[in-house]
């Protein structure tokens, strides 16, 4: 993208009170960015399009979920957050990146703990990268403690937030999921 910035200067000549204008035109050159963001699980790849140079890529592991609660009115404790990483990696045109999004975790039941985040990857072979944003642990049971959160790996690595615990039987809530 060009974008032309114009900038104008006045000058005052004191002696024959003439006003000159200097008018400067500069042009700056702005790099620009596409985001391609994906979020449907499953296996993939991407042909790296004309023009593009590096690539910034960020990979989360999907969250665990949440435990149950029975009739004792505790509440289960929240899934862990999934990990992060983001690495920037140099492309030529033509290049495949494959990498694989991760399926949140499935729901969990009445009395029983919740599931494990499942990891994504990322993978670019010219340049030796290697992603994994792995899932959140799953929360437990009435009024367990919260599920840890999943590391990240391959660049800089965010782990997700430890899941809330359950409540009493006062409350019975479900603790708070992990967060990056």
């Amino acid at each position: 993208m060009k974008i032309n910035s114009l900038s104008l200067f006045l000058l005052l000549c004191p002696k024959n009170k003439k006003y000159f204008y200097f008018l400067f035109f500069f042009l700056t050159i702005f790099s620009f960015g596409q985001t391609f963001p994906d979020n449907t699980p499953g296996n993939k790849t991407f042909t790296v399009p004309a023009g593009v140079t590096s690539i910034k890529a960020e990979v989360w592991g999907s969250g665990g979920s949440g435990g149950g609660s029975t009739s004792n009115k505790n509440g289960g404790s929240g899934g862990g957050g999934g990990g992060y990483t983001t690495k920037t990696f140099d492309v030529i045109a033509g290049q495949t990146i494959t990498y694989t999004v991760g399926a949140g975790a499935a729901a969990g039941v009445a009395g029983a703990n919740g599931n494990n985040g499942i990891e994504s990857t990322l993978t670019h072979e010219a340049s030796g990268t290697n992603l994994t944003g792995n899932g959140g642990k799953r929360g437990n049971a009435n009024f367990g403690a919260g599920g840890a959160g999943g590391t990240g790996n391959g660049g800089f690595d965010i782990p997700g937030s430890i899941g809330g615990a359950g409540g009493s039987k006062a409350v019975g809530n479900g603790g708070d999921g992990g967060v990056c």
